[in-house]
């Protein structure tokens, strides 16, 4: 067993000021995307939520080509 610290997060996908810069080792989404206004601005404001070596997952997605 990993025994992780595992925090869960439940925002609107336009503002994560909330959440503190350099929070998140991990980001996971499930079918998260189609949901978004601005799934570009989402993606950047969650790079600013991970440490340094942290990563982000997206699962599920359907594959388009607007963005």
């Amino acid at each position: 067993m990993r025994k992780l610290d595992v925090v869960r997060s439940t925002l609107n996908f336009d503002d994560l000021s909330p959440i503190p810069a350099k929070t998140y080792a991990a980001a996971y989404f499930f079918q998260p995307l189609h949901h978004c206004l601005r799934p570009w601005d989402l993606i950047g404001q969650l790079g600013e939520k991970l440490t340094d070596d942290g990563v982000i997952a997206f699962a599920g997605e359907p594959l388009q080509t607007i963005w």
